[in-house]
């Protein structure tokens, strides 16, 4: 059974150990040994998938830092919070942290979709550079051109 290692997020064989002479005995050092790759991946094509993803987090990250500016300045002028409105729906106020725990939990779909939903529901137009970040990470993940299609966006000054 393959599970990550929370610290560095490589794989490791969970049951690798078990054969190993003194595994199940307590010595405070894990037992576990990293798993073996699958035959023609080599750790060059990991480091590269690993820094896309981490190249992909950080575009819906800055798309969502702008995202969120737009949205606190839609509560800002709103002043008063008034019930059903735009507003008043959840993942708006706390949008960022929301994408930041996709994210941290290894799904930019749902993270870029969120950025997406933030967008959609208080009708914001978001910069042609926020605009570029959301089309190249769908495009990145394989979605279709339409997810992102309607996004109103403005031409940087």
């Amino acid at each position: 059974m393959l599970v990550s290692s929370s610290s560095t997020g490589t794989p490791y064989d969970s049951q690798a150990g078990a054969a190993d002479p003194g595994a199940g005995q307590e010595t405070g050092a894990s037992t576990r040994r990293p798993a073996r790759l699958t035959p023609g991946v080599s750790s060059t094509y990991i480091r590269f998938r690993e820094s896309a993803v981490s190249l992909l987090d950080r575009w819906i990250e800055s798309a969502a830092d702008e995202v969120q500016r737009l949205v606190n300045l839609q509560f800002a002028r709103a002043g008063v919070m008034v019930q059903a409105s735009a507003l008043d729906q959840a993942g708006l106020h706390d949008g960022k942290e929301i994408i930041r725990d996709y994210l941290d939990h290894g799904e930019p779909g749902l993270a870029l979709e969120h950025v997406l939903y933030m967008i959609e529901e208080l009708d914001l137009t978001v910069s042609e550079t926020t605009f570029a970040l959301i089309a190249k990470a769908g495009v990145q993940m394989g979605m279709p051109t339409s997810t992102w299609a309607n996004v109103k966006h403005a031409q940087n000054p």
